[in-house]
């Protein structure tokens, strides 16, 4: 069962990786295997590249569905992050997922969430307040805008942990066009992103702006009353799953650059499994494939 699973997933859709081979030592592996390897690490939750790598050395099923013959090294894994494109395979999954129908853009919703960084001397990561656990956190903020109808990630950016959340929008959405040119309709938002700036932002793109507004400038504002807006917890149920089943939490390396290639990665994870489960006929394809 888990052979048929491991070979169907694999093969439900191929990644978008340039058709060459990276060499480590007398072994070769194409960079379509090590993205695979990669995706896969995440979706099994695996904590490090060590433990995929050791994973992969006794897992036959696993290297087969990788289309390797043998296992990499853990530091051939963690390689393979500077030479393979994980953003173009993202937004090459999420265009997949849209051409299916598991995910149409019209409702989105944004939020943030924290991770810590993995070396206390990460030049890149900065102390931020975590409002969820109401402490402190050292490391980084993935903003990720998702479809609050179909509860998959469309779009994310990184910064460190103590940057405010409105100020990533604009990046965001400029992702979004990407995939999506017209199809966005509404953008539901908790009240980090209440501002004339970003209201004006939407409405120039056509954009119905459903924010919550913020309390602490001192006046009394009506609850919002579009239903769409309970539709915003679709973004906390996703940061939940890539923190709990995807492996956002564990980021094992340093920098900026890793922190949003690990998070891309968590996410393309993610729609890898739900666009495998799709096409594999099962109908509860949000669910975690494996």
């Amino acid at each position: 069962m888990w052979r048929d699973t491991l070979k169907r997933l694999a093969a439900a859709f191929g990644l978008p990786v340039p058709d060459n081979r990276h060499k480590t030592g007398p072994k070769k592996y194409s960079l379509e295997s090590l993205a695979k390897v990669i995706l896969f690490r995440n979706v099994f939750g695996m904590k490090s590249d060590r433990e995929m790598a050791r994973k992969l050395g006794i897992w036959k099923e696993l290297r087969e569905a990788c289309g390797l013959k043998d296992a990499p090294s853990h530091s051939t894994i963690s390689r393979a992050r500077d030479r393979i494109d994980l953003s173009d395979i993202f937004n090459s999954l999420v265009k997949k997922a849209k051409g299916l129908g598991l995910v149409r853009g019209f409702i989105i919703s944004v939020d943030s969430t924290q991770f810590e960084a993995y070396l206390k001397g990460d030049r890149g990561a900065k102390w931020g307040y975590c409002a969820a656990k109401d402490e402190w956190i050292f490391g980084y903020k993935a903003h990720i805008i998702t479809d609050a109808e179909t509860e998959l990630p469309i779009a994310v950016v990184i910064s460190p942990a103590n940057e405010h959340d409105s100020k990533h929008l604009k990046p965001l959405l400029r992702r979004i066009f990407k995939n999506f040119i017209c199809e966005v309709k509404k953008l539901l938002a908790d009240s980090a992103y209440d501002s004339s700036a970003i209201r004006k932002f939407l409405r120039k793109t056509g954009i119905d702006d459903v924010i919550d507004r913020n309390k602490r400038r001192g006046k009394e504002f009506p609850k919002i009353t579009d239903t769409d807006y309970r539709k915003r917890s679709a973004s906390e149920r996703v940061n939940s799953h890539a923190k709990g089943s995807f492996g956002l939490e564990d980021f094992t390396f340093a920098g900026v650059r890793r922190a949003l290639q690990h998070t891309y990665a968590c996410l393309a994870a993610m729609l890898y499994s739900a666009i495998a489960s799709f096409e594999m006929e099962n109908e509860n394809w949000r669910r975690v494939l494996v």
